[in-house]
């Protein structure tokens, strides 16, 4: 019901002139009150404007600001931290390869040094066989040498017995060495 009495009171007074203040009556409400509590409005809306909106304003923009730096920064050690790891990937490669270069130059020293030493082995073993062939044909020939004397001394003995006298050198020189012709 209140409504439609302010309206028809809106009605009324907009037919009269004066009708305004008798609007406000109506209402009951008091000009110079209303004046008052407008301006005291006014300066609250303003002081609260300076002393809360504006630096609370301002301190939202610097702190998106912040934000947005944090962003971008936390971007650029992204970036920073990709690029590194790519880096780091690059220098493990590169270190795999270079021990694997090192692992078949040592490999490929250690097969050579092997095969130097199985050489020198081989030349040892050769020398040490030849010297024991060596050995083995003079002890041959000291032991043919050996047995052919005593055969020599046996046949001079078996002859003197036959003979039953000793011959004078020349002869048993000829006798060993015709004796010596027989057995070898």
């Amino acid at each position: 019901m209140g409504i439609i009495t302010v309206a028809l009171a809106v009605e009324t007074a907009a037919e009269t002139p004066a009708g305004l203040a008798g609007v406000a009556a109506t209402l009951g409400l008091n000009g110079k009150l209303f004046l008052a509590q407008l301006i005291n409005f006014g300066l609250l809306v303003l002081i609260l404007w300076r002393l809360l909106y504006k630096p609370l304003v301002q301190f939202m923009e610097e702190r998106s600001k912040r934000i947005v730096e944090g962003l971008d920064n936390a971007k650029r050690y992204d970036e920073k931290l990709k690029e590194l790891e790519s880096e780091r990937q690059n220098v493990l490669v590169k270190a795999d390869r270079e021990a694997q270069k090192i692992l078949a130059v040592a490999d490929d020293e250690a097969k050579r040094i092997g095969a130097e030493a199985k050489i020198a082995i081989d030349r040892t073993a050769a020398e040490t066989i030849a010297r024991a062939n060596r050995e083995i044909e003079q002890a041959k020939k000291e032991m043919i040498s050996d047995i052919r004397r005593q055969a020599a001394d046996l046949v001079v003995l078996a002859a003197e017995k036959v003979i039953h006298e000793r011959l004078d050198e020349p002869t048993d020189r000829r006798l060993i060495d015709q004796a010596l012709k027989e057995v070898g």
